[in-house]
């Protein structure tokens, strides 16, 4: 991966990576050390938002027409692409998703 991509620099999980297996054998450690030597870091989720907050800067929501996802098409009309989505985009898909069944704040929107 590294070879490819030579400006990456850190991996984020959104899955917890240590469940608390043996010492040096959760996927944490083994990923870590193979990431050391390719000079990437990884980072949980919780370890993005322990760095924000103590970044001491505001949080800044997104806006509407701020970039939410790029979702890859497979290009079975043509060519693959991305497709830029805002988060007025997102908020439009679930506003017409209420109109079939029950959202709520604790729900999460996925889109393949």
């Amino acid at each position: 991966l590294a070879p490819r991509l030579p400006t990456l620099k850190a991996l984020i999980s959104l899955d917890v990576l240590d469940a608390g297996e043996q010492a040096g054998h959760s996927k944490l450690s083994v990923l870590t050390d193979i990431a050391a030597n390719l000079g990437i870091k990884i980072y949980s989720m919780a370890d993005v938002e322990a760095i924000g907050l103590r970044s001491g800067r505001p949080m800044h929501p997104p806006r509407p027409e701020d970039l939410q996802t790029i979702n890859y098409t497979s290009g079975t009309t043509g060519l693959p692409k991305g497709v830029v989505l805002t988060h007025a985009n997102a908020v439009a898909a679930v506003s017409g998703g209420r109109a079939f069944s029950t959202v709520s704040h604790v729900d999460i929107h996925l889109s393949y």
